[in-house]
């Protein structure tokens, strides 16, 4: 079910990449770090980086390997993620989900609202500028 709000910065998410994008675009189905912040003169939009569950063939500084809060379902359950932080997307709500955990007892479905912790979004930060070609803004983060 697609979202009808932004959880928070730091949220981890279901991004469907699919249909609109073309290789060498994300083009599957694939977890996200939510890394802006819900403003009124954006609605219904947020800014992600996907995660892979590879480790990339060359490391360059906007590729971090984090440690994620929780086990997300398969096929992406690693309890470490790669941050693929040069491809930030500004994404609509309509294309994120948060993950299901199951049921409670009354029937309600139950969703995943963890974030990562503030020092690895600091460092996620730190990855993006080095994507976008600003690496050497890193020491203001």
């Amino acid at each position: 079910m697609p979202l009808q709000y932004n959880p928070g910065v730091g949220c981890i998410v279901m991004c469907n990449f699919d249909k609109a994008f073309k290789k060498p675009e994300m083009v599957k189905p694939r977890p996200a770090i939510i890394v802006t912040p819900p403003t009124a003169a954006r609605p219904n939009l947020c800014n992600i980086v996907p995660l892979s569950t590879s480790k990339p063939q060359q490391i360059m500084p906007y590729n971090l390997e984090i440690s994620l809060p929780f086990i997300l379902p398969a096929p992406f359950n690693n309890a470490k993620a790669w941050v693929k932080a040069d491809m930030i997307y500004p994404a609509g709500f309509h294309r994120l989900s948060l993950f299901r955990t199951g049921k409670i007892i009354d029937g309600k479905r139950q969703y995943f609202t963890k974030a990562v912790d503030k020092r690895t979004l600091q460092n996620i930060r730190k990855a993006i500028l080095h994507g976008l070609g600003m690496g050497y803004m890193v020491h203001h983060v």
